[in-house]
This record gives C-alpha cells, structure tokens and sequence, in this order.
C-alpha cells in the first residue's frame, strides 16, 4: 500500500519518508519502505493465508506510522494521487533506485509520484502464473473501477474517477500486460525489450500485471490506493479469489478478443469508475460495470470461499454499491471549499480520518 505523507498544516504532499521511518521501532520499520519520491512511503505485508490476520497487522503498523507521523505535524491519506501534485515540487527518493529512475527516465518518476495498491498472489509455477496473469489482465477494468480514487490532478478536476493509472502511460514499457503462452513466450519476448536498454528486469516493465519471480507471484499493478485500509485488504481478497477460479480454469482466457478491448476497456474504467460501460471479454457483450462485478462474485462464491473470506467479498459488495470513492472525493472537494480557495486542510484532514477506519462487519471475533 503506497500512503500520502502529507503536512498537517496545509494539507501538501511533505517529503518526510526519510525521517518517519527513522521514528519507527524496528518491528514496524522493516514492514515500510520508500518509494520513488520521498512524498511516498510503502507498507509491505507479511505473507498470508488468512485474511483477518493480514488487515489485523496492517492496522497494527499503519497506526504507529499514523502515531510518529502526528508526532512529526504529519499525517497519512489514502487515495490513488494528491489534488495538488506538481511534479516539480517532488524530490526523488536518495536510493539506488530512485538514482536509477532519474537517469534512466528524467522528470518521469517525479510525474509519477502516485499512490498504488499491489496486490501479490502466490502461484504454484511459472506457467501457471502466466495462464493467470492472462485472466486477470482481462479483469483489470474491474480491478481499476473498484479502487478508483484519483479524481483530481494539479487543482483541477480531471473527469476521471482514477486519473492515476493514465500516468504510466507515458513509459515505454506499461499498459495491459501483452498476452503469453507460457513463460518460455515470455522469456522469448522480454529478451527483446531488454535490448532496447530501457528495461532490464520484469520490475521495469509497468504493465497492469505481471510476474514477479523472485517472489513467486502474479502482481496486480492497476488499483489505486483505496481511502480505507480495509477496502484495500477486501480488494486483495477479490483478486485472490479470482486468480484462484483463473488457476482453477473456472476463468479461462477467451480465445478471440476485440481489437484493442483491453485499452478501450481500461480507459473507460478510468474515466467512468464503477459507473462505467465496459465490454465484458469473456461474453464479448456490452455490460455496466456492476453488473461485470457482480457476476464474478456469483462465480466467486458458487466456488467456495475459505474461511472468513466471504464476509469481506459481501462487505466490498455493500461498499461499492452504497458508496463511489471518486463521488464522495468530488463532493468533499465542493463542501470544504477546495475549488475555490485550494485550501486543503480540512479536505486532506477528512480522508486522512477515514484511513484507519474498522467496520464492525470486519472485525474478527
């Protein structure tokens, strides 16, 4: 989970990672860590199986960082980018990598000063990871839409509910992930990228999903952060258990897809989020994105559900009809007079309150 830093004062994005995560104690510190630009600081879970210990330890440890950062005239929000994010004001992260960044790519990674969700799931094998990062590319729309929280950019409002994802755009090397065979196809194909120079590994290669060998897993990229860190764990249980039915060829690739869907698809759950009008790949029929959603839960849970996974699915249901993030950002953004005073105080103070928040529903006995 990518978390804003920002100033209690005002409201703007503070280049304070360095010194919070000094402030941490050791059993915190090795769970966070920087990102690209010092605005940005990433907590990192354990491995889990189960779900209620995973929310339980990201709780845990954002609310100690919540706690330092306080102390430090901090906070903490949510979100997938700032409303006043200017790329000029961000300062890069003194890391090897975020060196890297700056030679290799210039003002980009200071563009890219965003706000991610990463989901990892664990897969049994190379090919199985292929076969199930091809499904789930097709359910990136979904993913995008359910997470969509980046309604503004430098002051303005964009039209978009997840404005963020249009952002790596710019890279050489983003957008859906190309569809594979097996990992033999990939080996074959990324060799001709890293000719180029630009990329070397798999880590430069910003594509919605991807493989990620050195930890076993199949990597969703496209979400932005949600406003609640619960949401964010409800998320990674929908794309758990759809990488599972993926896995488990309840989900299989469809075998002749429309030029160019997966742009236009992802594209209009950007501008759209839940309320959007996608087609769905594996019907090939024109479907509002809701009902996409919902029909993936019916499949989800006629499977089986494990443990105390079916409560945060039902949950996420009952979220994402009850309640648009982007919408409830907007109209925040109208009653604590942001549009025309840029005040950010009370705006950023409202989400920041809500990142901690535990719903009854949630709470494990």
């Amino acid at each position: 989970m990518e978390l804003q830093i920002i100033k209690q004062a005002d409201g703007l994005l503070s280049p304070s990672c360095q010194g919070l995560m000094a402030s941490l104690p050791d059993r915190s510190r090795q769970l966070f860590m920087p990102e690209a630009t010092r605005s940005t600081i990433e907590f990192v879970s354990t491995v889990h199986t189960d779900v209620d210990e995973m929310l339980n330890e990201a709780m845990e440890h954002v609310s100690v960082l919540k706690q330092r950062a306080l102390d430090m005239q901090l906070n903490l929000r949510g979100g997938g980018n700032h409303a006043m994010h200017f790329w000029m004001d961000r300062i890069v992260s003194e890391t090897e990598r975020g060196a890297l960044l700056q030679r290799k790519y210039g003002f980009l990674p200071k563009r890219f000063s965003t706000y991610g969700l990463h989901v990892h799931v664990g897969m049994p094998g190379a090919n199985e990871a292929i076969k199930v990062g091809n499904v789930l590319q097709k359910l990136t729309p979904i993913f995008i839409a359910l997470a969509a929280a980046s309604p503004f950019h430098q002051g303005m409002e964009t039209g978009f509910s997840a404005s963020r994802p249009l952002e790596s755009l710019v890279y050489p090397f983003s957008d859906p992930m190309p569809m594979f065979k097996d990992w033999d196809d990939l080996l074959s194909k990324t060799a001709d990228i890293y000719q180029t120079g630009l990329a070397s590994s798999l880590k430069d290669l910003y594509w919605d999903v991807r493989p990620k060998p050195e930890y076993g897993t199949i990597e969703v990229r496209s979400l932005d952060m949600p406003l609640k860190i619960e949401k964010a764990v409800a998320l990674a249980v929908f794309v758990r258990r759809c990488a599972a039915l993926a896995l488990n060829d309840v989900l299989q690739t469809p075998e002749i897809t429309l030029f160019n869907l997966d742009q236009c698809n992802r594209f209009l759950a950007c501008r759209d989020g839940i309320a959007a009008e996608l087609i769905n790949p594996f019907t090939r029929q024109m479907t509002c994105m809701k009902s996409w959603f919902l029909s993936v839960l019916d499949v989800i849970r006629t499977a089986g559900l494990p443990g105390r996974e079916s409560i945060y699915l039902d949950w996420l249901e009952q979220e994402v009809l009850e309640q648009d993030q982007a919408q409830w950002m907007r109209q925040l953004w109208q009653e604590t007079g942001c549009d025309g005073q840029k005040n950010l105080h009370n705006y950023c103070l409202q989400i920041s309150d809500v990142l901690l928040e535990r719903s009854p529903a949630l709470t494990s006995v």
